[in-house]
């Protein structure tokens, strides 16, 4: 081979070399550039749902106080300081507010309720809210019309001091929650008509209304720490967590995760300890952002978890409300107290837990110009225990006298059911009434049409009286040998049937040396004085006062009544209506009336309605005192959101005509028509 082919030959192969030397280098570099490109897109798929450097570095001891839910007085409760704050009510809107089961001091309200109650800085402030009725000029129908203000309570002076209040409202959704108010360094924050507003504790607005573009509307839960106001948003599959840092007035994205769980528009709590972050069932650490979920199994409010936290540990509530324990590094859960539970707080190296009462649970078909149901005698259980564990110790005592005074209210009464179509009542907003079948002894329960629950009696047994008290029916029932006339001893049971249970549950077998009680008609107007307060059986009689434990039937009031409370007592009056107009009323109304039950009366606000003697329905106005008749041949009346539902007359029925010879008419239903209208006898409507 000649020298210039091999010189031809070698340039050759390293040209081929240079070529695959630069393929192999431009793939490298390609590599490089589709690798940075790929971290790229990775980083920008992080930063669409993660950003665990932005979580802002905040004091989580700082946290504004958010006001404590009240809309059932003993609702309330309170850890600060290391110590467990309650509250409790007469149920005719005297307050006290309690330290570890000690009094500390009392207020009083003119009309109204506590819907909330927090403390801050030693003092108290509460949220109160005052329903009146409202006339529309076109409809003619009475609605319910709504204030709520803000304001301080006043021990010394036995007082709540208002510090601002807010124009009337027409809307429910326009009444601020208790969890919407939150006290921060000398002002109030509360979330209302779907914005921020900052007030000074003296009543004036320091700052203009916070409008954040991502804050949720119509449901926002926030929370707020170090001049930031938190909260959190579902959107489509992520959550995505803001804050709007009221100093330089700005709002910021600062976390967003994707949840398979994410709910549209729902609004979503943040919560800060002092190494994480908590939202959802979630843990999100404050340094890195890695996240853990946590509270597979707890009951939530909701759609968040009810807990607290210590150093090392986080406590809450599991789904049959056990107090559970999770330990922060190895996320042990552990129960640390198997009975039932509403909430848990921490305090140092000690936890709080307040007992469980189904009483106290939310009920969100309730009525707010109702006002009256929620002040009610009620009582706040709480226990303590060391976080080492131990035996759980009931926290102070209960203040028994004040928990215990009856609570006067005509809802609590019995009535009389000789007739089974006798009973109706109106609670929260719902109007309840009974029917029978005769021939199988069996009682339906309706509730505006529709039939909540249904129960039977046996053969030889007889329903005497019905009433709902609180979120159950309560009944007494009696069999035909519970009369030991030789003694001269009067027999009956007290049951409680729920919607829940569909059982009828007996509360207790009373006996009693009353057997002067001989006819249908003395047993009715005996009854028709029964009444339920405290979890009590009530009555009284000879100017003594009787309260029989419903869940043992033991006499544990014994004590002389005045005068003036017999008087209170026996004439069961809506607290709607100052008590002196109602006894100037009630002289007019006993010259014409029917027959003396709670169900031939009832009041608005302006009208007393009441049954005259030849079955006319009478509108008694208190303003004027005139006297119209707005419906003829009628036979119980009752008010409910601005109407009023009437139970037309049949001459079949058994309480206007059951005498001793007639026992065979206490087990009766002559079903009377009922019709809704308005309060001037317009615009009618078949109920049933």
């Amino acid at each position: 081979m000649s020298k210039i082919k091999k010189i031809g030959l070698a340039g050759g192969v390293l040209a081929i070399v240079f070529v695959v030397a630069f393929i192999c280098f431009n793939r490298k570099e390609q590599n490089k550039i589709e690798e940075k490109e790929t971290k790229k897109n990775e980083c920008a798929e992080m930063q669409l749902f993660e950003y665990p450097t932005q979580i802002p570095d905040i004091n989580a001891q700082s946290e504004g106080l958010k006001m404590i839910c009240a809309d059932r007085t003993a609702k309330y409760w309170q850890v600060s300081e290391g110590k467990c704050y309650t509250m409790q009510s007469d149920g005719d809107r005297n307050y006290i507010v309690l330290c570890n089961g000690n009094t500390i001091g009392g207020f009083s309200l003119s009309d109204g309720y506590i819907a909330g109650l927090v403390r801050y800085k030693k003092e108290f402030y509460a949220l109160r809210i005052c329903a009146s009725e409202y006339t529309d000029k076109d409809t003619k129908f009475e609605e319910a019309v709504y204030k709520w203000s803000i304001g301080k309570i006043d021990f010394k002076n036995n007082a709540f001091v208002e510090i601002f209040n807010a124009s009337e409202s027409r809307s429910d959704s326009q009444i601020p929650d208790a969890y919407d108010v939150c006290v921060y360094k000398d002002k109030v924050i509360l979330y209302y008509q779907e914005k921020i507003h900052i007030w000074n504790m003296t009543g004036k607005k320091n700052k203009a209304v916070i409008n954040a573009p991502h804050l949720p509307q119509g449901d926002s839960d926030y929370t707020v720490y170090d001049n930031k106001i938190f909260y959190g948003i579902h959107d489509e599959n992520k959550i995505n967590l803001y804050y709007f840092d009221m100093q330089n007035n700005m709002e910021k994205k600062f976390y967003s995760y994707v949840s398979k769980n994410a709910v549209k528009n729902c609004s979503v709590s943040v919560k800060f300890d002092d190494e994480n972050l908590y939202v959802s069932n979630c843990m999100v650490n404050r340094q890195d952002g890695t996240k853990k979920q946590i509270f597979n199994n707890a009951v939530k409010d909701g759609e968040d978890v009810l807990f607290s936290c210590t150093n090392k540990n986080i406590y809450y509530l599991d789904k049959e409300h056990k107090v559970h324990k999770i330990n922060k590094a190895s996320l042990a859960d552990t129960i640390v107290y198997k009975k039932k539970a509403s909430d848990v707080q921490t305090s140092k190296d000690c936890l709080f837990i307040k007992k469980y009462d189904e009483e106290l649970e939310p009920d969100y078909e309730t009525d707010y110009g109702e006002i009256q149901n929620w002040d009610v005698p009620d009582k706040c259980k709480v226990v303590r225990m060391s976080e080492r564990g131990g035996k759980a110790v009931q926290v102070g005592k209960i203040n028994e006298n004040m928990a215990d005074c009856p609570d006067v209210n005509v809802n609590n009464y019995f009535q009389s059911v000789c007739d089974a179509s006798q009973y109706s009542q109106v609670v929260n907003g719902n109007y309840y009434y009974l029917r029978m079948d005769k021939t199988k002894n069996k009682y339906c329960v309706y509730k505006n049409r529709k039939k909540i629950l249904t129960f039977s009696l046996g053969n030889q047994e007889r329903l005497i009286a019905f009433v709902r008290y609180k979120n159950a029916f309560y009944f007494v029932k009696q069999r035909d040998d519970d009369w030991e006339d030789l003694f001269n001893v009067y027999s009956a049971t007290i049951c409680r049937i729920s919607e829940k249970s569909q059982r009828p549950e007996v509360c207790f077998e009373w006996k009693t040396r009353i057997g002067f009680l001989v006819t249908l008609d003395e047993q009715s107007s005996f009854f028709n004085k029964c009444f339920l307060s405290g979890g009590k059986f009530c009555f009284v009689r000879r100017n003594f006062f009787y309260g029989f434990r419903l869940t043992d039937g033991k006499l544990v009031d014994f004590n002389s009544v005045s005068k003036g409370t017999k008087k209170k007592l026996g004439i069961s009056y809506k607290t709607k209506v100052q008590y002196s107009s109602w006894l100037c009323v009630k002289k007019r109304m006993l010259k014409s009336a029917y027959i003396q039950i709670r169900t031939l009366y009832d009041f608005s606000d302006k009208y007393l309605f009441y049954i005259d003697k030849k079955f006319n329905l009478c509108r008694y106005d208190m303003s004027n005192q005139s006297e119209t008749v707005i419906a003829k041949k009628c036979v119980g009346v009752a008010c409910i959101k601005g109407n009023i539902c009437v139970r037309k007359y049949k001459p079949n029925m058994a309480y206007l005509k059951c005498d001793e010879d007639d026992e065979a008419e206490s087990i009766y239903d002559s079903g009377c028509p009922i019709y809704q209208m308005t309060m001037d006898g317009k615009g009618i409507c078949t109920l049933r």
